[in-house]
């Protein structure tokens, strides 16, 4: 019955259709998406564009909107708060929101504001999620726990760290 239609059948591929679901994201000023509570580099796509993210089982696209041409793929992160991002892709220049961020820690005192500038020496933009977190804690505890601790920090990042016995 189907005998004519078998000259023109190809085999099958290998692998299965890959179901995936899709959404826009805006590109961050850290050059990132969120995608799932994890963060992943959007370069070459421009800050504050849409780009179009599909999200496989295991592997995040980021598309460009318009073309649907492929900007960059990731393996899917495996916990939240995770990131993608190069160091050679990390921005060091301070936006708005970063000096928005240290004069607040600033008010809390001078030691909250010397690990939030040290964080956001080594991390850069993406640290900023970090230095947020830091300077929201002043909503529940008093400025000058928040000193202590930003304190200790500070002093423990200092100190050598010793081997461990064994």
């Amino acid at each position: 019955m189907f005998e004519e239609e078998r000259p023109h059948l190809k085999p099958l591929p290998l692998t299965g259709f890959r179901y995936f679901s899709e959404g826009t994201r805006t590109v961050q000023d850290d050059t990132t998406v969120q995608v799932a509570g994890a963060w992943y580099a959007a370069r070459p796509a421009p800050i504050g564009t849409l780009v179009l993210v599909r999200v496989t089982a295991h592997e995040i696209e980021i598309r460009d909107v318009k073309t649907l041409g492929l900007i960059r793929r990731y393996p899917r992160a495996t916990h939240q708060g995770a990131g993608q991002l190069p160091d050679a892709e990390r921005l060091f220049n301070p936006s708005r929101q970063t000096h928005r961020i240290l004069a607040q820690a600033q008010a809390i005192g001078p030691s909250t504001h010397a690990l939030c500038q040290a964080l956001f020496e080594r991390r850069g933009r993406p640290g900023q999620r970090t230095l947020w977190g830091i300077v929201g804690l002043r909503r529940r505890y008093p400025a000058t726990l928040l000193e202590q601790a930003c304190a200790m920090a500070i002093e423990r990042a200092r100190a050598p760290t010793r081997p461990s016995r064994r």
